[in-house]
């Protein structure tokens, strides 16, 4: 794995949108995921700047979602319309999500497509990624269903957004990540900063989701100050061992 320390926001930003940029203008198809959520917000709007500069310079990438649940305010559908397909001007044709009546399918026509090329993470306060939360995670899926009610962490989330925030969540497992040709998480800000401590110090195990990302060669890891203010120069140096 590799980590990249920003000293702000904008400049994390830029260097994700840099990144997203390089691998969309590559020549032939390309196949993305790009997570929904506050962290990439910045990054998205320079990457839109871009591409509405020339919309049909980048029809060649087609945009497949990680997962699906109405974690509110909106499902992760409505969130990516607002935050990625309707921004960068997506053909409709390009957009591929997930069918929560066949969850298979989706790695089907990933595979068919031949491959993600790039996936976007970000990473929760309690240092989930996707949709896999702690101890509801299957590390040896490529993709799997759960109900949230059925885990400790469904009664805190229910009194904090409403009693029918959550109902059957899907997401792509490890296993489909791992596949992907370059993944790359952003985290900002100080209430992550325990997270990321807890991703790159704590053993891998499902109670912190994102810690198997560290088994991961292809993952890059941007954070910016704040999201790093927890971590010590051994801390960085064992993660990327």
């Amino acid at each position: 794995m590799k980590i990249i320390l920003e000293n702000s926001y904008e400049k994390l930003s830029e260097t994700l949108a840099m990144i997203m940029i390089s691998e969309m203008s590559k020549p032939g198809r390309v196949n993305v995921d790009f997570t929904d959520g506050v962290s990439p917000v910045g990054a998205y709007e320079l990457v839109a700047k871009k591409v509405q500069e020339d919309p049909e310079r980048y029809h060649n990438v087609h945009y497949y979602s990680h997962g699906e649940s109405t974690y509110p305010p909106k499902s992760v559908a409505g969130m990516l319309k607002e935050q990625i397909f309707d921004p960068f001007m997506v053909p409709q044709e390009n957009i591929h999500l997930i069918d929560v009546n066949d969850i298979y399918k989706q790695i089907h026509d990933i595979e068919a497509a031949g491959g993600l090329d790039l996936s976007v993470l970000g990473l929760g306060a309690d240092a989930h990624f996707c949709v896999n939360f702690p101890d509801s995670t299957q590390f040896d899926k490529l993709i799997y269903k759960y109900e949230p009610k059925d885990y400790d962490w469904y009664e805190e989330t229910r009194k904090k957004y409403g009693i029918d925030a959550f109902s059957g969540m899907v997401t792509f497992g490890f296993k489909m990540v791992a596949k992907t040709r370059r993944v790359v998480m952003i985290v900002n800000g100080t209430n992550k900063a325990q997270a990321v401590k807890d991703m790159l110090t704590q053993p891998i195990s499902t109670h912190y989701p994102a810690t198997i990302l560290r088994c991961l060669d292809n993952f890059t890891l941007i954070l910016d100050a704040d999201a790093a203010s927890l971590l010590t120069e051994e801390d960085i140096a064992n993660a990327k061992l």
